[in-house]
């Protein structure tokens, strides 16, 4: 589980919009002006997409993943 109060980086997809009613610090970049770090803080998220679809092609291998298992297997493939 993220801890409350950690920084969250994501595009600006409307829904993630809820990270900051969550308790989180909720940071964007902005893919439509070409924006693919945060100018104050050199915080890169253009590995962000590729792994997870790496993840996904991952863990799909698992059919009827038990959602206690989840974490796990999320976690085996850091």
């Amino acid at each position: 589980m993220i801890k409350s109060d950690s920084d969250i980086y994501t595009d600006g997809w409307q829904l993630y919009d809820t990270l900051t009613i969550l308790g989180y610090n909720h940071k964007k970049v902005k893919y439509e002006d070409n924006e693919f770090y945060l100018k104050d803080e050199k915080t890169n998220i253009n590995g962000v997409k590729p792994n997870w679809l790496w993840i996904k092609r991952r863990l799909i291998n698992f059919n009827d993943m038990k959602k206690d298992l989840f974490k796990k297997y999320l976690l085996e493939s850091e």
